[in-house]
Order: structure tokens, then C-alpha cells, then sequence
């Protein structure tokens, strides 16, 4: 018995060498799946965080990126920027392509990266006892991150986001409607800052 334990020992201690010898980051076409938690890095007058109190959002995305080389890709990202609370909601979405520098060492196990993007941004808050409020302008995107792979084509990436938002430089006003609840007008002036860390599943070849 003590011999087949140590024979299984063995046998399993090779095979995960071997599937560790095997395994790399994607190489050419990369995607990626996952999420994290938010906060605003600062607040405009009666917008969502202002209202709610700041409190911890989600980020939710989708990304895909070509590498020519190694260390240097063109893709597209998605996010879904969600929070709730007491009665707020905020509803966003991001869009647009992406600029990837990226480093591998250890065989191509593992690699640090970074990203810059510019594209669409669309904003909508649900605030209690207001009407519902949206509006899309551009936006930019960073991210940083540190992936490691986990089989042949598939890895886990550690992640940083920053999705941004300049609606009106120009300025805007905003009108109490009570308490420290406001109402827009048509020159809302808000400069959205959204910071991210999660995790996503990286996959491709």
C-alpha cells in the first residue's frame, strides 16, 4: 500500500511537471474574461457617488488583443460599470480599442502589461425620487496587470483599470432639489473617474 501511495506520488508529481513544462500565455491572440471592484476617484456634485456616499461599485469587461510581436498588441475592450445603493443605481458603458505593451519571461509563463485606450463611453444613473439620466460622450482607458499561465493557451491574469470621462470642460450647473439631492441641466459638467483591481481568466494562442 505504502509502495502504490508513493508510485501515485510519483506518477502525479510527473504529470503536473509535464503539464507545467507544456504551458504558456497566449502568444498571438489573447482574450480575456473577469471583474472587480470599483471606486470613483472623485465625485461632481450630485452625480451618482456623490449622492450614494462613495460606496463600492463593480467593473465588469471583455477583451481581445492581437499581438504582431510579443510585446506589442491591437485589440478591443468592453466594460460594465454597475453600483447600487439605497435606492441609486449607476449603469455604464465602455467601448473602444486598445494599445497593449506587454513583457514575457519564464518561456512565456508569465508577463507584466499595460494598455491605453480611447472610445466610447456611455453614462446612466438611476438617483432616488429624480428621473432616470444618461448621457454618452468619449472616454479613456488604462490598465496595468501581471498574468501567469495555468495550462497550454490559458492564464490568470491580476489587473488594474482606470476608465475616465470629461462630459463638459466648459462647465455646467447644477440645481437642489431638496436635501442633498440635484437635478442637471443641459450643460451637466461632470469628470468621471473610475478605478478598478480584479482578477480575469485569460485564454487563446
Amino acid at each position: 500500500m505504502k509502495k502504490f501511495i508513493f508510485l501515485l506520488i510519483i506518477a502525479l508529481f510527473g504529470m503536473s511537471t509535464a503539464m507545467f513544462s507544456q504551458s504558456h500565455l497566449p502568444l498571438k491572440n489573447s482574450f480575456s474574461l473577469g471583474g472587480g471592484l470599483m471606486w470613483s476617484i472623485n465625485n461632481s456634485e450630485g452625480d451618482f457617488q456623490d449622492v450614494a456616499g462613495n460606496p463600492t461599485s463593480a467593473m465588469f469587461g471583455l477583451e481581445y488583443s492581437h499581438y504582431f510581436k510579443n510585446v506589442l498588441g491591437l485589440g478591443v475592450m468592453y466594460k460594465h460599470l454597475t453600483g447600487n445603493k439605497s435606492s441609486n443605481t449607476l449603469r455604464c458603458h465602455y467601448v473602444g480599442p486598445t494599445l497593449t505593451f506587454r513583457g514575457l519571461w519564464a518561456n512565456n509563463k508569465q508577463g507584466f502589461w499595460g494598455s491605453l485606450g480611447l472610445g466610447y463611453f456611455h453614462y446612466k444613473e438611476d438617483l432616488y425620487n429624480q428621473a432616470p439620466y444618461s448621457k454618452s460622450h468619449y472616454g479613456v482607458s488604462g490598465s496595468l496587470g501581471y498574468e501567469f499561465a495555468m495550462s497550454k493557451g490559458v492564464g490568470l491574469q491580476l489587473r488594474a483599470d482606470l476608465i475616465m470621462a470629461d462630459f463638459n470642460p466648459s462647465g455646467g450647473t447644477f440645481h437642489p432639489v431638496g436635501g442633498n439631492y440635484y437635478y442637471y441641466d443641459e450643460n451637466w459638467d461632470s469628470a468621471l473617474n473610475y478605478f478598478s483591481i480584479g482578477i480575469a481568466l485569460v485564454f487563446g494562442k
